[in-house]
């Protein structure tokens, strides 16, 4: 008789244990068992399935995170246009040397750190621009024509800030250990369907199907063993 390799999903990483889920599913809708049981079973394990996928992407917000991403990039650039233009005016003997001289003076006291994150990264530019928007700073920038840049770098802080707060508020709407229930449900239906199926191979008048399966789910398993 047949028998599923025994490995430990109690192990994995949150991630790890996402994709042997989505797998095996796949694999099973794949395979086209028609027994009743199976194909309840089967549905029972899509739910939990379905259920493990919105705690994943509520823990990990992807979609939020690459949306922070590019606008925070759209910042660096907005940053790095103001940081060239002042630092170009500031080596003249022009009048507007002295203009860029002082905004280059604050871009130098308020420099955002690379190795922070976001949420500092955005303290450290509102108080910069805060700074460049006031008396003799502001003027600095109106006479180096960096008015627009610095425009254009205010918007894109709110919009990391506000996607920033999109992204918390979501967040919060996991309750505390829902990932981990989803998991033991998912490990639950797991334990049940291969346990059908190991039955199937054994009772049914035609087990090859089974067995094929089996077979193949095993080569799935030690393949995901060499990779962990």
């Amino acid at each position: 008789m047949k028998e599923f390799t025994l490995f430990s999903l109690l192990r994995l990483k949150n991630e790890d244990h996402y994709t042997f889920v989505r797998d095996f599913v796949g694999y099973l809708e794949n395979a086209g068992f028609t027994a009743p049981s199976l194909v309840k079973g089967l549905e029972q394990m899509k739910a939990c399935y379905d259920e493990e996928t919105k705690c994943i992407k509520i823990t990990r917000m992807s979609d939020q995170t690459a949306l922070i991403r590019e606008a925070d990039r759209q910042r660096d650039k907005c940053y790095s246009w103001l940081y060239s233009l002042a630092r170009v005016w500031s080596r003249t003997d022009l009048k507007k040397g002295k203009s860029g001289e002082k905004v280059m003076k604050v871009l130098r006291d308020y420099r955002p750190d690379v190795n922070v994150n976001y949420r500092a990264e955005t303290g450290i530019i509102s108080s910069m621009t805060e700074r460049l928007m006031q008396g003799e700073f502001k003027y600095a920038v109106d006479e180096i024509g960096a008015t627009d840049i610095l425009d254009r770098l205010i918007e894109q802080n709110e919009e990391v800030e506000r996607l920033m707060r999109m992204r918390t508020s979501e967040q919060s709407t996991l309750p505390k250990g829902a990932l981990k229930a989803a998991r033991l449900r998912s490990n639950a239906a797991y334990a049940h369907l291969t346990g059908l199926i190991q039955s199937f191979c054994y009772v049914a008048d035609d087990a090859e199907p089974y067995e094929r399966f089996v077979n193949l789910w095993n080569s799935y398993i030690a393949d995901m063993r060499s990779r962990l």
